[in-house]
């Protein structure tokens, strides 16, 4: 039996974007990369055996110090949809398809009209060895550095949006 620690982080954050944008932008993990830079890359996958499910082979990375640890991993969007509400749900899942038994990576997204912009609530769930003890905290920092950017790559995507 491999040993496994639980690692979540919960972040809220408040946008001055329409939902729609923000839902669009946060569905694709392709463009996490753009703005989160624990995302090295994110690219298309094919579905495998999970039909109908968006998939990307995604590598983290994350620097402690001189060091490097990334990770790849095969995330499938498993919920993409706007409740009664108005609120979109998003979750990506760490599906392989290898037949192995993996690290649980989850991350939900919730997408919600506020005002004049957009609230998201964003949490990351792993159960592993990997990111925890030392990693923890960089991994926060990390996260925090990405909520920080969100904003700005939302504007420069309603900017591209709007001027179209």
């Amino acid at each position: 039996m491999r040993h496994t620690e639980n690692v979540r982080h919960n972040t809220v954050i408040l946008v001055d974007a329409n939902p729609k944008l923000v839902g669009e932008v946060l569905s694709d993990l392709s463009t996490h990369v753009e703005w989160n830079d624990v995302v090295a890359e994110a690219v298309p996958a094919a579905t495998g055996s999970l039909s109908g499910q968006a998939a990307w082979i995604t590598t983290l990375r994350a620097n402690v110090g001189p060091f490097a640890r990334s990770k790849k991993l095969r995330m499938a969007r498993t919920q993409n949809q706007i409740d009664p509400n108005g609120v979109r749900h998003i979750m990506f899942e760490r599906r392989e398809v290898d037949g192995r038994e993996h690290a649980d990576w989850t991350m939900r997204v919730a997408v919600a009209p506020e005002g004049e912009g957009t609230v998201v609530h964003l949490s990351l769930e792993y159960t592993g060895g990997l990111w925890v003890g030392a990693l923890d905290p960089v991994l926060r920092a990390a996260i925090d550095r990405a909520t920080s950017k969100l904003p700005d790559y939302l504007a420069t995507r309603n900017d591209s949006t709007s001027s179209s």
